[in-house]
């Protein structure tokens, strides 16, 4: 039967049985049958570590359990974290040595407590510094101290309409905030649709109960031209516009209904406006105050309609 192997050439059964080896030899290559490496033991330290209590030769040394037994039987053995190496059982009767052969001594500090010995002199010390040094001096209490009182005056203060601070037997926070307490919630879309919105305020409930509503757009332009044309001090323009933002925002004092300043085709009119101011500045001085500062606070509730955590699925 022919052969396959053409002439001049060997077949690789027929030819040096050693050549894979020599091909391996030259190569330094390890194409295969190299061994494997060797695995470090994962129970004992690394070779080479920095040195530590880690590394010595205490550390190394393990407790036997025949060593752990006589130490349990005779009290001395100490339990904790690190209890089954040599090191830490001053207990034994032959101590590890280091790397020298010399006895390793033992760093207290490394050694577990015996149960309740408490803190070390040293820590009881630092922790008494520590708490000294962050201890309140008389400075930080008069500081404190001031901040209180100002926080309790600051609850009596208000913003009126004019960004002005004021303090009053009328205007003060607990007092906005018992009144706003019996005022029913306002809705959002119907100020969105109908271009303002009402609310009833028991300032004095089932006596003093008037009913406010926010002003349109163009009613801020016409009190806006009004002023334009008034003359006189600061105070008597200040009271003034005050006065006629409260003349378009006053609907009602109980069940009172007052007349309108708006016209047929819903824009303010100069006599019904007239007619209507002269209405509200003949009430008495300090209902027209209190009024006037239960329409400011009206307006700002009316304005946190518009703060987006109160717009619900809008």
């Amino acid at each position: 039967m022919p052969s396959d192997t053409p002439k001049g050439t060997t077949s690789f059964a027929e030819g040096d049985k050693n050549l894979l080896a020599k091909v391996k030899e030259r190569s330094k290559v390890p194409v295969g049958g190299a061994p494997m490496p060797s695995v470090p033991r994962l129970d004992q330290p690394l070779p080479n570590r920095a040195a530590g209590v880690q590394n010595t030769a205490s550390a190394k040394r393990l407790v036997t359990a025949e060593e752990q037994k006589k130490l349990v039987e005779s009290g001395k053995h100490r339990p904790g974290v690190g209890s089954g190496y040599a090191a830490n059982q001053p207990g034994l009767a032959n101590l590890p040595t280091d790397e020298e052969g010399q006895p390793q001594e033992i760093d207290e500090r490394l050694l577990p407590r015996p149960p309740g010995s408490g803190l070390r002199a040293d820590t009881v010390e630092g922790l008494n510094k520590l708490a000294e040094a962050q201890k309140p001096s008389d400075d930080d209490a008069a500081l404190d101290k001031i901040s209180e009182e100002i926080d309790e005056l600051d609850d009596e203060y208000v913003t009126d309409e004019f960004g002005n601070r004021i303090r009053s037997l009328l205007a003060n926070k607990e007092r906005k905030k018992a009144i706003e307490s019996r005022c029913m919630p306002m809705d959002f879309e119907k100020l969105l649709m109908e271009g303002s919105i009402e609310q009833r305020v028991p300032i004095f409930p089932g006596k003093f109960e008037p009913t406010f509503r926010s002003t349109h757009g163009h009613e801020d332009d016409y009190l806006n031209e009004r002023m334009a044309r008034l003359r006189g001090s600061d105070r008597q323009v200040m009271d003034r516009f005050t006065l006629y933002r409260l003349t378009c925002g006053l609907l009602k004092i109980n069940n009172r209904v007052l007349p309108t300043h708006l016209g047929k085709d819903g824009t303010t009119d100069d006599d019904l406006f007239d007619a209507k101011f002269k209405m509200v500045s003949s009430l008495a001085t300090h209902v027209l105050s209190d009024l006037s500062v239960n329409f400011n606070w009206f307006m700002r509730r009316v304005e946190k309609l518009l703060v987006f955590d109160n717009i619900k699925d809008f």
